[in-house]
């Protein structure tokens, strides 16, 4: 949704008639852009961020801004940067004192000295499953943007958190006694080999 190819062209996400009986695909369509249209609509100030976010593409660390659930229409900032952390990455606080409802980050061209991934990367998806996990998000309004070095622009809305949380859910044994679901992690592996590691 939202998102753009290596020409900048924007590509258009307006319901293109039915695709089954039902039209379910499109009514999940039409759900999933218009939380993007209301968040953008609701902060006036959130697309001139995202703009400058998307102008940091070319620097050498990733940058991110966030939006949580207690800013309101009216609120002075309620666009906030994320603190920079270890490797050129940004440090999204996985307990936040308020869940966001907006994150937006960038992919930069060395992705800390190797490249980087014009898309979201497994991790990002991962993180977006832990904070989800942890109650981080409020996932009716949630919109994850990313913005790359390789011109390509994206938004990720959540239709069904239960599907994300299930999925990225608990795959390591961190605590003694917790339970390692092994299945899960390599289906995990599987979509991170087939579609990462190439």
């Amino acid at each position: 949704l939202g998102g753009s190819g290596g020409n900048n062209q924007p590509i258009d996400v307006s319901p293109i008639g039915c695709r089954s009986s039902n039209c379910i695909e499109d009514v999940l369509l039409s759900d999933d852009c218009t939380k993007v249209k209301k968040i953008n609509t609701k902060f006036s100030s959130l697309k001139s961020n995202l703009v400058t976010l998307k102008g940091k593409t070319n620097l050498a660390q990733e940058y991110g801004i966030y939006i949580d659930n207690q800013a309101i229409a009216t609120t002075p900032n309620p666009v906030q940067n994320f603190p920079s952390g270890v490797g050129g990455m940004i440090n999204i606080n996985d307990s936040p004192t308020n869940p966001y409802v907006m994150i937006a980050h960038t992919h930069d061209a060395t992705g800390q000295g190797q490249g980087t991934y014009s898309v979201f990367s497994m991790d990002d998806l991962g993180k977006l499953g832990k904070l989800a996990n942890s109650n981080a998000i409020d996932s009716n309004q949630m919109v994850f943007y990313l913005a790359t070095a390789d011109a390509t622009q994206y938004a990720i809305t959540i239709h069904d958190v239960n599907k994300l949380k299930n999925f990225f859910g608990n795959t390591s044994a961190t605590t003694v006694g917790a339970s390692f679901d092994s299945e899960k992690f390599k289906k995990i592996s599987l979509i991170q080999t087939k579609y990462y590691d190439l």
